[in-house]
């Protein structure tokens, strides 16, 4: 196959297409922001979870570094390692926090209890720190929001990779 959906899957960038909503910013260095509403994502095919995303029709603020009109259809491109990272830290993180909860709890906080309520509340315990680290990490939502960059590139003329 010598389609553009090919040569993006060897690339090293996450690729999805989307629709121009809003100007955020026009800036005169030449890097614009938008809201680009996603039309179709393109991992869809390959994800575990399609049938409960909701992918299509979510709006992300995207940059660039050519001028973008609302209604304007682009190509969405995230860096790979980028996508890879932000995993990483929304679920590999609270699993690392329940997991060092429970041996905290087991080892150290409940040695001296018998066996099945040393269990349960070296249990609690990492279920405590999970959802402790799932707060911290939604209040930092934002600050991760920054550092993931996505760059939206104007498609050029000819048949569209979905349909509206």
């Amino acid at each position: 196959m010598s389609d553009g959906r090919q040569a993006e899957s060897h690339a090293a960038v996450e690729t999805e297409y989307g629709i121009v909503r809003q100007v955020v910013e026009q800036s005169p260095e030449g890097t614009h922001r938008y809201q680009v509403e996603i039309t179709l994502p393109g991992t869809c095919d390959r994800c575990v979870i399609r049938e409960n995303c909701y992918g299509a029709g979510s709006v992300v603020e995207a940059v660039s570094h050519e001028p973008l009109e609302p209604g304007e259809d682009v190509r969405l491109e995230m860096r790979r390692g980028t996508v890879l990272k932000a995993t990483a830290w929304v679920y590999g993180v609270p699993l690392a926090a329940l997991v060092a909860g429970i041996a905290i709890g087991h080892q150290w906080l409940f040695a001296s209890l018998a066996e099945q309520p040393r269990v349960l509340l070296s249990f609690g315990t990492g279920v405590g720190l999970l959802l402790a680290t799932g707060y911290l990490l939604s209040r930092l939502n934002h600050w991760v929001g920054e550092r993931l960059t996505i760059t939206a590139r104007r498609i050029q003329a000819g048949p569209r990779p979905y349909a509206r």
